[in-house]
């Protein structure tokens, strides 16, 4: 398991370094002073700027005496004086601190009146009752002792209180005391300041010091590799941590074990890569750093790719340019329009600690820093072309024209991406690639795609949102209004494809009514049992009212509540679907006809199936009345029962 290492909890013991030497040399003199001073010294400074570590480095040092040790007292979500007292227990007593924590707390606090016995072993027991041993008593050992409180302002006690309860150790104690806060985050300062013009005689201002703690952080690497490889880029990494201009050095620990997630991950061959494994770190470490300190977003983290940079400076005046773009010019040495792994992947390493190490060497494998390009997707090739020889130019669009002409591309996503490419490669006169016929091209490929034959059952779900790109790669041509227009005619055609797999859907749909009503119910509505293949598509309207009607009447009694409670629960989303909008009209006309069936039917019979109408087709009509007024209206005006 890895040992968490960080600013603000280390155990290192490294020595700081001459940023904050003078703080060292002022808290050594202080703890080392023969006379009682009477006053406690404060250090200061933002979280996760490493005064924990600092303060650790040097506790040795602080010792009044040879042979003692600096306490050190956690005040993080401390509540009480007790609690306070347990820790020091702990430390002043360590056999039994560690052997009876609980019973020592309740000691301090009074909960248990008792003398404890401990033996040469270690081992302890209560033997009777005693007086109560108070906090005043216990501390008797401690005269000239150092004490360092860290996390001041993340105590559950009142910093008024936490004062209060320190002021009597330096004043009666003749402790040596240390408060390590950050001051900026103290509630009730004003009680806060009154206080502390009683208790901290002195105030340093501690400064973050990368150079130190990065030696520290390295030694929570666990990949050897990983290791060496980060130390030998140190002047790197620290020049994008300075870059961000933040001082919390937690962004940069975490920052290093999200590469070392991605590293192992990666094979020797791309490791060797000097140019991608560097672009890789940086891209890694500066989205890292902003994510955490909110300068980027899942939702709004996409990669400056050229298509993206176009966008952003045709749209100046977005907040959303303006913001991102103020993000990316902080970063110099930092490649944001990498395409060697998608935006969508560090987000899942940064935000999510998960990566998909088969997504992340597809990627990999297609890109030019380690495929040729006669190995890439001609399309891929076409948008990485910068990065290929000039000599090869022609020679990409000659292949990726090879493929257009053959539709060889019939992905939703990657079309869009023969779209952009095909726009761009006009509109900077490639040849072959005229202006004046670029637009009747692009929709015959797509209208080719999609002429014959329909979608399989597979290729039903719910398109992707591909907006802004696909395949990890950003769209050409996203500026141009062209391309839109023609993302829309695919969707178009795409949309025509998919339903004409509808109909032998629907058959399939009623055929499952008389033999599985289980299987028909989790088809069409979203439910607990997993995802449901056609609750969004409006399959139903393709089964002809009167056999639908018919095959409920025909059911048991069972089954027919099942069957229209599959329905029931399938149109509570009609509002925020569109395709079931459309099956509104049809589910009039299978309540009409199930009116029919209904009068014929033996009377318990009739009973049974009249009240399951009632309750999941009448009701859910009327629910969907006042979400859906028109589309109702004109199925009760059709009169043609199917």
């Amino acid at each position: 398991m890895k040992v968490h290492v960080s600013p603000g909890d280390s155990n290192a013991t490294e020595p700081p370094s001459s940023e904050n030497q003078h703080i060292r040399e002022g808290l050594r003199e202080y703890c080392q002073f023969p006379h009682a001073q009477g006053f406690a010294v404060l250090l200061n400074g933002p979280w996760g700027s490493g005064k924990t570590t600092f303060i650790k480095s040097i506790l040795p040092e602080l010792a009044a005496s040879e042979g003692e040790q600096a306490l050190y007292v956690s005040l993080y979500g401390v509540a009480t004086a007790g609690e306070i007292g347990e820790q020091l227990f702990q430390q002043i007593h360590p056999v039994l601190g560690h052997k009876l924590t609980r019973l020592a707390g309740k000691i301090i606090s009074s909960a248990v009146k008792a003398t404890v016995k401990v033996d040469m072993a270690g081992s302890a027991e209560i033997i009777g009752s005693a007086p109560t041993i108070d906090l005043s008593s216990l501390l008797k050992s401690t005269k000239g002792r150092v004490i360092v409180f860290d996390d001041f302002e993340r105590g559950a006690m009142t910093p008024a209180s936490i004062l209060g309860y320190i002021n009597p150790l330096i004043e009666h104690d003749d402790c040596k005391v240390i408060i390590i806060a950050d001051e900026s985050q103290i509630s009730d300062k004003d009680d806060y300041y009154k206080r502390k013009e009683k208790t901290v005689g002195r105030t340093y201002e501690f400064k973050a010091d990368v150079d130190s703690v990065f030696d520290v952080f390295l030694k929570a690497i666990d990949d050897t590799a990983a290791r060496d490889f980060l130390k030998e880029s140190k002047p790197k990494i620290i020049g994008v941590f300075r870059e961000s201009g933040f001082d919390n050095l937690r962004l940069l620990q975490h920052a290093l074990w999200d590469f070392e997630r991605l590293w192992k991950i990666l094979t020797e061959v791309q490791r060797r890569n000097e140019q991608a494994i560097n672009e890789i770190l940086l891209l890694v470490c500066a989205s890292a750093i902003e994510f955490r300190a909110g300068g980027l977003t899942a939702e709004t983290f996409r990669r400056n790719d050229i298509a993206h940079h176009m966008a952003l400076q045709s749209n100046k005046s977005s907040s959303f340019a303006q913001s991102l773009d103020a993000v990316f010019k902080k970063y110099p040495s930092v490649n944001f329009g990498s395409t060697l792994i998608d935006s969508s992947d560090i987000v899942d390493l940064v935000i999510n600690t998960r990566t998909s190490p088969s997504r992340i060497q597809e990627q990999l494998r297609q890109h030019p820093y380690f495929a040729k390009w006669e190995d890439v997707l001609s399309w891929r090739a076409v948008w990485s072309i910068r990065e290929f020889p000039s000599a090869e130019h022609a020679k990409i669009v000659d292949r990726f024209e090879a493929d257009f002409r053959a539709r060889t591309f019939r992905q939703e996503g990657q079309i869009n991406h023969v779209i952009g490419l095909a726009l761009w490669l006009s509109k900077i006169k490639f040849p072959g690639w005229a202006q004046t016929k670029i637009i009747g091209r692009i929709k015959r490929y797509i209208d080719d795609v999609y002429k014959d034959g329909a979608a399989s059952i597979d290729q039903l779900g719910s398109d992707s949102d591909f907006r802004d790109g696909a395949d990890g790669l950003g769209y050409m041509s996203r500026d141009d209004p062209r391309f839109f227009e023609l993302v829309e005619y695919h969707k178009d055609r795409r949309r025509a494809w998919k339903r004409r797999a509808y109909p032998s859907i629907a058959l399939d749909l009623l055929n499952k009514m008389a033999v599985d009503s289980n299987a028909f119910y989790h088809d069409v509505c979203f439910n607990s049992a997993g995802p449901s293949r056609f609750a969004r598509l409006d399959v139903l309207q393709h089964i002809p009212p009167k056999r639908f009607a018919a095959a409920v009447a025909a059911a048991s009694g069972v089954d027919q509540r099942k069957l229209l409670m599959g329905l029931s629960t399938r149109y509570e989303q009609v509002g925020a679907e569109k395709e079931l909008q459309e099956e509104v009209p049809w589910l009039h006309q299978v309540k009409a006809n199930l009116d029919k069936k209904v009068v014929k039917l033996p009377i318990v019979t009739r009973d049974t199936l009249s009240a399951l109408v009632a309750e999941y087709v009448t009701k859910t009509l009327s629910a969907t009345q006042s979400r859906l007024p028109r589309q109702i209206e004109s199925g009760r005006q059709k009169t043609d029962d199917g």
